[in-house]
């Protein structure tokens, strides 16, 4: 089946990145990237179908960062047991403090650090 992917960096270079990894993992996957919370939040709601995953930039901002935005993501999942899995992307330390249960990578990272986390996200 194939598994919904959003990702949201204001970072051109990690948005490349994270395609490309996603293309040579070998997991069947659609990505919609974008490089505000704004836009993802647009197209989330959007969707008919709900996503599978949204990784995001721990350090972008909008009105709040997108650790603030995870956090609300992944309280909602964990309260009500609906929505995407989250994991988060970072290269603040600040941010590699999470509550349990969400997941954090740090930058940088490489291919194997986050394709694992992604298939262990997406079981």
């Amino acid at each position: 089946m194939t598994k919904k992917i959003v990702h949201v960096d204001d970072d051109q270079a990690i948005t490349n990145l994270v395609a490309e990894f996603l293309k040579e993992s070998g997991l069947d996957y659609k990505l919609a990237s974008f490089d505000r919370l704004g836009q993802m939040n647009r197209y989330i709601y959007d969707q008919e179908e709900e996503m599978d995953l949204i990784i995001l930039d721990g350090t972008i901002q909008s009105p709040f960062d997108g650790r603030q935005q995870a956090e609300r993501l992944y309280k909602h999942r964990s309260t009500t047991g609906e929505g995407p899995k989250v994991l988060l992307i970072t290269g603040d330390p600040y941010y590699l403090n999470k509550p349990e249960g969400m997941a954090v990578i740090g930058k940088p990272f490489v291919f194997d650090e986050f394709i694992d986390q992604v298939k262990e996200l997406l079981k």
